[in-house]
């Protein structure tokens, strides 16, 4: 007994805060279950004490509460312990089938409709308190489709009701015998009753709390596995997954480290995975400060793109490039100082290569996992480049030293073939020295 309760309590726990990003319809299914048999017996309790008490409610129609109390024992305590007893078998066979989370939706509403109606929709905060607990707590454990539909539900039948008491043919608020309140105060009976319906926004704003917690979790986790412009997008609901990948002219960075393989070798793996991770982190620092769109990393290499998906200018993304590839090397020389002042002798140094050109940009991949991504000649191009490059160097390619020459410093390194392409590519290195200037000689 006290096990299951334990498990429960752990259900609840996870729905509402746990570490996915949204709990499984059946999940929800259990947790609103449960919620609603307490929240239905406190309201039996309630009207017992009212039907054994006449003095307790003399605003309230005896004929009315009888029959509400009928209903909660009869009806919405059995219905929602034989939900609470579906989502727990579901949760093991079904745990992603929508099926019992839609009908738990559309009795949820139909019943807050009921006691609605019962109280006058526009004078009794029920009406209010339905509406509200049940689109942030469905909304959060069930899902945007589900929730909605529920409340469409709820307020077809609360026009409906509402326009055959205008019509009169049904009574207004037919739960009250006469106005509860007397004397210019509300009566007791109704304060309480009205303390404990308020009960459940409580437990909304604390579902709204968790849900936001579990928002800004997921949001952290979305950026940290796809690029920041990325994620941003998807956070803002402008990028759906399925778009095709288009052509794009971007400017392209590649960049590894050099002697990785014999740094691996003389290092143990915890100490070379904090290496690399201090390394890598860094790294993903300085490219965000700079607006770039981080692709991937592969082992100790970085791919990095600009103008994708979001674009400003090819001079722009060019010139955001280089300086981005220099603020790296400059920082690789500020790590390599720290990393030797903690006793390893053989710090990384990384060779950087830039290229401008066009490339299919978008998503790849299969229907269950996706990645955004630039391929193409020019990739592959930005790769053969900074294979050539020498160690604490950034080499370029023509159509990027043409984009950043009068603001760059560089110098023509000859020519280079790739495979693939029929034609040489020049290439050049960027200087610090602003005095050199950039020279087609």
């Amino acid at each position: 007994m006290l096990s299951g309760l334990r498990s429960l309590l752990r259900l609840v726990v996870d729905a509402l805060g746990g570490k996915g990003p949204e709990p499984r319809p059946a999940d929800g299914v259990v947790v609103v279950a449960l919620v609603m048999i307490l929240v239905a017996a406190g309201y039996t309790a309630f009207l017992n004490y009212a039907l054994t008490h006449p003095d307790a409610a003399p605003d309230r129609n005896r004929d009315v509460l009888e029959i509400s109390f009928w209903i909660l024992t009869r009806i919405c305590q059995p219905v929602w312990v034989a939900f609470l007893l579906s989502g727990l078998l579901a949760r093991k066979h079904w745990p992603h089938s929508r099926l019992l989370a839609h009908a738990l939706a559309q009795f949820w509403f139909l019943q807050g409709a009921l006691w609605s109606y019962l109280l006058g929709p526009f004078t009794d905060i029920f009406f209010a308190m339905t509406l509200f607990v049940g689109t942030v707590t469905l909304l959060a454990l069930l899902g945007t489709r589900i929730a909605s539909a529920g409340i469409a539900t709820f307020l077809v039948v609360i026009v409906a009701t509402t326009a055959a008491e205008r019509l009169g043919i049904l009574p207004y608020a037919p739960a009250f015998a006469e106005a509860p309140y007397r004397a210019g105060q509300l009566s007791t009976f109704s304060f309480w009753w009205g303390v404990f319906a308020s009960s459940g926004l409580v437990f909304a704003v604390l579902v709204f709390v968790a849900t936001t917690q579990r928002l800004r979790r997921a949001t952290d986790l979305i950026r940290r596995y796809v690029p920041v412009q990325l994620a941003e997008k998807i956070l803002a609901g402008e990028h759906t997954g399925t778009a095709q990948p288009e052509r794009r002219k971007v400017t392209l960075f590649f960049s590894d480290v050099v002697g990785f393989t014999d740094a691996a070798d003389r290092m143990e793996a915890e100490d070379l995975s904090a290496l690399l991770n201090d390394y890598l982190s860094e790294m993903a620092r300085i490219a965000d400060a700079f607006g770039a769109t981080v692709n991937q990393f592969v082992g100790d290499g970085i791919m990095i793109f600009f103008g994708a998906p979001e674009a400003t200018t090819d001079r722009d993304h060019a010139l955001r490039a280089v300086r981005m590839a220099l603020a790296m090397q400059q920082r690789m020389v500020e790590l390599g100082k720290k990393w030797f002042a903690e006793g390893i002798q053989t710090p990384f140094r990384i060779r950087i290569g830039i290229n401008t050109g066009v490339a299919s940009v978008g998503d790849f991949g299969s229907e269950g996992r996706t990645t955004y991504s630039a391929i193409g000649n020019q990739t592959n191009l930005t790769a053969r480049i900074q294979a050539q490059c020498d160690p604490g160097k950034v080499l370029i390619s023509h159509t990027t030293w043409a984009l950043v020459k009068d603001q760059i410093p560089c110098k023509q390194r000859g020519e280079i073939e790739v495979k693939g392409l029929h034609y040489s590519v020049r290439i050049y290195e960027v200087v610090e020295e602003a005095s050199l200037g950039c020279s087609d000689a």
